[in-house]
This record gives structure tokens, C-alpha cells and sequence, in this order.
């Protein structure tokens, strides 16, 4: 490549390399003062000379694309695109400034506050990139610029241009990309197939967020196996308000999470804070890179260095206070200490009991917000075709009122003649446990896994002949099945479970919406 190209542009220096192509620092000698500019040089497989009229028309699609986003103050602008000698330019604004990068260290916790800014920040900018239906693809802190003149930050390196570059055309018109366009940690199980939407997005820029309030990077989160759920509440102090945003913007399944920037921008900016903030998790005390000093208003990054110096100081105010007023006061003090509740977050946030905050989240198109009647299921194949189950047995009728409840909790799995369904301690939904996570059962093959919700639990044990109705939420493989379950308890423990499944078609292939398999606690 020549050091001047279209005897304009000045290549002074490389900034980046790779499969995508290569990225300059440049001058522009045709206008005063030779300002600097960023020089994209774009590698698309064109397989022969008949392809080449087909990549030049999509790079000017995708050229176009980045003129009209560029009108933005807060997305470089697009100076010129060209091709040269059959190769592929553009030229962009140089944005001076850092990383967000060089903001997210390893082992610094971000305040909640500053949290929800830089993801107001990064919203409002996307916002208007998804007004425009366009996916960036690539949102990462390295994507991502903290520019010297303002402190704005600046949306960069849009993934439409990787994907021209990863593009294959033939002759015959056919297109093909040879990588998917993102980054793991960042990028969600939909865009990995090649399938990217609005929603991937938003999952991008939640688990940017998630980073700042860790210091962990995503890549390393763990997940929960059965759900594909990021575990990260341990790692952070936030609130329950702030965490049901996160957690749907990072929904493993893109249908339940916020669908464009502007929906998630609302809750964001719904939040209210008049109230003293309940935390549901605190920092793990055992991990020390991830230790949280107390108070939000503290906008510095929390470092492994912080100390802990709330805890010494209500110790030693308790000791003194008891000595000198004894055990009345001393109660006292213990009433008014801060309580840590732990919650279990669910998947959809449309089935969760509201926060007590005015706070109310925006719900999945398609997620379920109600749960219809109990339905009435005639016989059909059960999940477990390769096994026969036994027949269900005959209802005892259910004894009076004073009678001890013959389902009793106890560490047990509830499975199926063949173990291919399996519910973790299933009685505890008498006992006023609302969620089972990790149930399994076999609508085909391999098993969809996921969580189970029951709004109305009993609390004083079941009965023969009591019946509980609540909804689940199983994928497997990519594809995700929801809709109602309703549980009847037998004698000995034993449970009839049917599955009545709402999104039959393409998001759940299976053969039938209906499904019933009897089940047996075996304790482990």
C-alpha cells in the first residue's frame, strides 16, 4: 500500500492489524493544517472480477450507513470512502482521548452511581443508533472512548465494517462471512451463531456494567451450567433496583432482555432513590480483590486497598454500649443494624414480585406476565418416550385440616422412572420456596434445563391431591420453551407434573405444547 493514497490521505502510522483489516494514523494534505484522521483499509474475499461490482455495492451500503450515524456528535464522522487499486478505504475522525479500557481495572469497583452514568452515557448514544436499525456488533471498553476535549464518550468501531471485511463473494453473487463479529464476554449466545439483533447490543453494553461494578472481566464471570446465568451478584454491592436492569439486559435469551437502547434508558432512568438503598448481596469478604467500602456517593474507583472501617466502628460502639446500658440498649442496637437479604433472581423479570420502589421493569414482548388457570390435560407421550412410567396413581382423598401434611421436605430430587427428568427438592414449593432452578425435563433431545416460578407456594406442607400451578423457563441447544407447569402431589411423595409450553414453533421445535410424566423423590 502506497504511503499516500489518492494523493491525499498521509499514512503516518499504523494503529491496529488483523483479520478485519488495518487501521492508520493519518494526515490530510488537502486541507490546512494537514489534520490527523484515521485511515480503515478493508479486506473482503472477492473471489474473482465478476464479484467485484457485488463488494463495492456493499461497501457503499455500509458506507452510507456510517455518514448518517456520524451525524452524531458522539459517533466519529465518516470523511470519505474510495477504492483504490481494487482496494477498500475509509476515512474516518481522529478521536483523541482513552480508552474506557484504561477505566476498568482489574480489582476496582466502581460506586453504583458512577455505574449507572457511564451506562446512561453509553445508552443515549446507542439510542440513536438503533433508531436507525443498525446493530454495532462490537461494543467493548476497548470500542469505546473517553475523548480529551469534552470527557464525552465517543461510540467507535462499528461492526458493520468488520463484517464487510470478514465477507466472502463470489461471482455468482453469494456472500458468506468467515467469522462471527463480536467479542467473548461481550457477546451473547444469539450473535455467536451469526444471529445478531438490536438485543445483543444491549447485552454488550449490561456486561460492561457488570465489569465496572466487579472488576471482573466478563470472559470471567462464571455461569450457572444449568441456566446459562452470569453469576456475578457475589462479586458486587448493588441494588436490587439497579440489579433487575442488569440482569435483563444480559437475559441469556434476546427476547427477554430489553430489545433497543430506549427501552433500557427508560428503567435506567426510572430508578428513584428518595429511599435509603437495600442491598440484596454484599462483596464477598473472602475474595480481597473484590472488598466494597461502603457508600454510593463515592464516585472513585474501590480498590483492593479500601478499608473496611464500618464494621470496627458499630463493633466497638456495640461493646460500649452494652457495658454501660446493658441489654436493653444493646437489642437496640442489634434492631438497628443494616439486614443483608438474599434473593434469587429469575429470569424474567415480568413473573418476579415488584420491589417495594416505584421502580417497574419493561417486559419482554413475549415473555408471560400471567399465569392461566390450571388446565385440564388429556394423556399424552411422556418426555421420556424411551421409558415407560408408571401409571398414575389413584387420588386419596385429602384428610381434614388438622392432619399432618404427608409431603414433608427433605433433601431430595424428584425424577422420572428413567432420570431424564429431574426437579431438585420439589417439595420445597410447599414450603414457601417460589423458584427451582436447574429442573430438568425432556421435550427431545439433549434435555432443556432451566428454572421453575410458583407465585402462590403453600407454607404448611401438601397434601395428597393438592395441586400448584406455576410457569418455567428451559432451553436447550439455542432454543427456549416457556409456559405452565402444574404440579399434583400423590401419596409417598410422589408428583404428576404437566407442561403446558406457550411459544410452540420456532423458538420451542418440539412435537407437541402438551406433556405429562409422573416423578418420585430419591434422596441423594
Amino acid at each position: 500500500m502506497s504511503d499516500i493514497l489518492l494523493s491525499r490521505y498521509k499514512i503516518n502510522r499504523s494503529l491496529a492489524s488483523g483479520g478485519f483489516g488495518d487501521t492508520y494514523l493519518a494526515q490530510d494534505l488537502a486541507l490546512p493544517g494537514n489534520p490527523l484522521c484515521v485511515v480503515k483499509h478493508l479486506k473482503p474475499k472477492v473471489l474473482s472480477s465478476q464479484a467485484l461490482p457485488i463488494a463495492k455495492t456493499l461497501f457503499e451500503r455500509e458506507a452510507e450507513y456510517l455518514y448518517q450515524l456520524g451525524e452524531h456528535s458522539q459517533i466519529p464522522r465518516l470523511y470519505a470512502h474510495f477504492q483504490q487499486e481494487g482496494e477498500f478505504y475509509l476515512v474516518q475522525e481522529f478521536i483523541e482521548g482513552n480508552e474506557l479500557t484504561q477505566e476498568l481495572i482489574e480489582g476496582q469497583l466502581w460506586s453504583e452511581s458512577k455505574t449507572i452514568e457511564l451506562l446512561r452515557s453509553i445508552l443515549e448514544v446507542l439510542a440513536v443508533v438503533h433508531q436507525k436499525n443498525v446493530i454495532h456488533r462490537d461494543i467493548k471498553p476497548s470500542n469505546i472512548m473517553r475523548r480529551k476535549a469534552d470527557g464525552k464518550l465517543v461510540l467507535i468501531d462499528f461492526g458493520a465494517v468488520k463484517e464487510f471485511s470478514s465477507l466472502t463473494v463470489t461471482s455468482g453473487g453469494q456472500t458468506s462471512l468467515t467469522v462471527a463479529i463480536g467479542t467473548p464476554g461481550y457477546m451473547p449466545p444469539e450473535q455467536a451463531h451469526g444471529k445478531p439483533t438490536l438485543a445483543s447490543d444491549i447485552y454488550a453494553v449490561g456486561m460492561i456494567a457488570i465489569q465496572a461494578l466487579t472488576g471482573v472481566n466478563p470472559s470471567l464471570l462464571p455461569t450457572e451450567p444449568q441456566t446459562g446465568e452470569i453469576i456475578w451478584r457475589d462479586h458486587a454491592r448493588v441494588s436490587d433496583q439497579f440489579a433487575t436492569i442488569l440482569n435483563k439486559m444480559i437475559h441469556e435469551y434476546h427476547r427477554l432482555r430489553y430489545q433497543n437502547a430506549r427501552e433500557a434508558l427508560e428503567d435506567l432512568n426510572s430508578l428513584n432513590f428518595s429511599n435509603p438503598t437495600v442491598y440484596s448481596t454484599e462483596a464477598n469478604s473472602s475474595n480481597p480483590t473484590l472488598v466494597v467500602s461502603p457508600g454510593s456517593n463515592d464516585n472513585s474507583p474501590r480498590t483492593l486497598n479500601s478499608p473496611k472501617i464500618f464494621p470496627w466502628v458499630f463493633g466497638l460502639m456495640g461493646g460500649l454500649v452494652l457495658a454501660a446500658t446493658g441489654t436493653i440498649i444493646f437489642n437496640r442496637f442489634i434492631s438497628n443494624s443494616s439486614t443483608v437479604v438474599t434473593v434469587s433472581p429469575t429470569p424474567d423479570a415480568s413473573a418476579s414480585e415488584p420491589p417495594p420502589t416505584t421502580f417497574t421493569p419493561s417486559v419482554a414482548p413475549d415473555a408471560s406476565t400471567s399465569e392461566p388457570p390450571p388446565t385440564t390435560l388429556t394423556p399424552y407421550p411422556t418426555p421420556d418416550a424411551s421409558a415407560s412410567e408408571p401409571p398414575p396413581t389413584t387420588l386419596t382423598p385429602s384428610p381434614t385440616p388438622d392432619a399432618s401434611p404427608s409431603v414433608s421436605l427433605n433433601p431430595a430430587t424428584w425424577l422420572s422412572a428413567s432420570g431424564k427428568t429431574t426437579i431438585p427438592q420439589l417439595d420445597s414449593i410447599c414450603w414457601g420456596n417460589n423458584q427451582i432452578n436447574s429442573a430438568q425435563t425432556v421435550f427431545s433431545s439433549p434435555p432443556y434445563q432451566g428454572s421453575l416460578r410458583f407465585n402462590n407456594p403453600k407454607t404448611g406442607g401438601c397434601f395428597p391431591g393438592d395441586t400448584l400451578t406455576g410457569t418455567f423457563e428451559l432451553s436447550s441447544q439455542g432454543n427456549y420453551c416457556t409456559g405452565q407447569i402444574t404440579v399434583t402431589w400423590y401419596e409417598n411423595n410422589q408428583a404428576h407434573l404437566q407442561w403446558l409450553i406457550n411459544n410452540l414453533g420456532t423458538d420451542c421445535p418440539v412435537s407437541s405444547d402438551r406433556w405429562e410424566i409422573d416423578t418420585h423423590p430419591v434422596r441423594g
